[in-house]
């Protein structure tokens, strides 16, 4: 039975009274007290001052004293209580008015929100927020995009210059990858006169002044990387046309044949498997000519016509004559036996479940099944017609497999298991040598006696052949 392959802030500010009335307050103290009507004159003292309370951005609370000369600014909406202040409307927030330079009344133009709502600056670009060392002011005025590298952003500014990412840019900042060259050094093929169209693709080895390609690409004159490879399997060295990279990882010794290698990668692939001798059955020495059609066993040399079938296996040596890579035995099997369907790996027995791989075919076969078909019985296995067998393996959950995954095999592939050398793997808890023995129902019918429906079987101990009714 066998399974398939699957496999930003401006200064505090400053109030002071207008200068058209700054001769008046020394001497002529009634006069500036007269002119100025509905101001209050302070207790009794000179000296006394009124505060103006403003908010700039960058600055949490400014508190600027106004000398008054013994008279007190009222915060109200009369003229006569408001400051002077000689600087520009839109450093005084909007809630404020004042006396300008010229003496006219004017309210401030600048947004500064409500004294409780300042924050300090936290991001770039950031506005009406208290600055500090790790956020400056800064006069974005003054910042020029285009000298700023593109990765940097300064009071919301984003630089627009770009590093150079390849060979001939230009208007890019160059980096120790990209660094600039004077291009009036060059030679005449590379230089304005000539012009880069000119340029042509190379087209042959030790071609000059040609655009290089997949096919014709630079190569040191000295290579100094290391010494250039000279054997198969080769490290730490130059390859060359004869001796290529390959990705070992990706092959086995099992992708190649027995007595090949491939980057270092000895081939286990057994091509050419033939019987082997077993002197107690037949061996006879001397010339071909004296061969009798008796057993003889007096022989001491194994040749080709000493060979015997597969029964008993074990028994079984190489010809002399012939290689080692024809001799196949059980190592050309592996041990794939699961039982929750291939998730994980037991050892052939567990559980009356044993499933092997033959490494040359990778089909994967059973153990002899019992009636049931989902395990192995040597003792006493199952007995069924040809068209009992067949449904009896598609409908096998045999290794934790769902129904669908195991066929009856083929006559080539149980041949094929002979051949490949599977009397090796005789045991209770796989195929025992006597069920080896025993005709094994294969998937194939046969050509001249199909009115009778006949069906191949194969013994795998000699890989003899018949056919049978079902």
């Amino acid at each position: 039975m066998v399974k398939p392959v699957e496999h930003a802030a401006p200064s505090a500010l400053h109030c002071s009274p207008p200068r058209k009335f700054a001769r008046l307050l020394l001497p002529v103290f009634l006069g500036l007290w007269t002119y100025l009507s509905g101001c209050n004159l302070a207790n009794a003292g000179w000296g006394s001052a009124s505060t103006v309370t403003t908010k700039t951005p960058g600055r949490a609370s400014v508190t600027t004293a106004v000398e008054s000369l013994g008279m007190t600014l009222k915060d109200s909406e009369t003229t006569a209580a408001l400051p002077f202040y000689s600087g520009s409307p839109d450093e005084m927030c909007r809630d404020q008015r004042f006396f300008n330079k010229s003496g006219e009344v004017v309210r401030g133009t600048m947004d500064c929100g409500s004294i409780d709502e300042i924050v300090t600056c936290a991001e770039d670009g950031q506005v009406s927020c208290l600055t500090s060392r790790q956020y400056p002011s800064l006069d974005v005025k003054r910042v020029v995009s285009a000298k700023m590298l593109t990765t940097l952003v300064a009071g919301g500014v984003a630089g627009k210059l770009k590093l150079c990412s390849r060979a001939g840019e230009i208007g890019c900042v160059a980096t120790p990858h990209f660094s600039a060259f004077a291009a009036s050094h060059l030679h005449e093929p590379f230089s304005k006169s000539a012009g880069m169209n000119q340029l042509t693709t190379c087209t042959r080895e030790g071609q000059e002044n040609c655009i290089l390609s997949a096919s014709f690409r630079m190569v040191p004159t000295t290579l100094s990387c290391g010494p250039v490879c000279s054997v198969d399997g080769e490290q730490e060295c130059v390859v060359n046309s004869p001796l290529k990279a390959i990705a070992a990882s990706t092959i086995s010794a099992w992708d190649l044949r027995s007595g090949h290698s491939l980057a270092g990668v000895a081939g286990a692939l057994k091509t050419n498997c033939r019987n082997g001798v077993n002197p107690s059955v037949f061996n006879h020495d001397g010339s071909v000519a004296t061969i009798s059609n008796r057993v003889t066993k007096s022989g001491i040399s194994s040749d080709p016509w000493d060979t015997v079938d597969g029964a008993p296996a074990s028994a079984h040596a190489k010809v002399e004559a012939w290689s080692s890579d024809t001799f196949c035995d059980d190592s050309n099997f592996l041990d794939v036996t699961t039982k929750d369907g291939g998730r994980s790996r037991n050892a052939c027995g567990s559980n009356a479940v044993c499933i092997y791989q033959d490494r040359i075919s990778n089909i994967q076969v059973t153990g002899i099944l019992a009636s049931d078909a989902n395990s192995t019985s040597t003792s006493n296995p199952g007995m069924f017609s040809w068209v009992n067998g067949v449904a009896a393996c598609s409908a096998s959950t045999y290794g934790g497999y769902p129904p669908g995954t195991w066929r009856l095999p083929t006559e080539k592939e149980l041949m094929e298991l002979y051949v490949h050398g599977i009397t090796y793997l005789a045991s209770d808890q796989f195929i025992s040598s006597a069920n080896m023995q025993n005709k094994i129902w294969s998937s194939t019918t046969t050509s001249h006696f199909l009115a009778n429906k006949a069906a191949h079987t194969i013994k795998l101990a000699t890989g003899a052949g018949a056919h049978s009714e079902e």
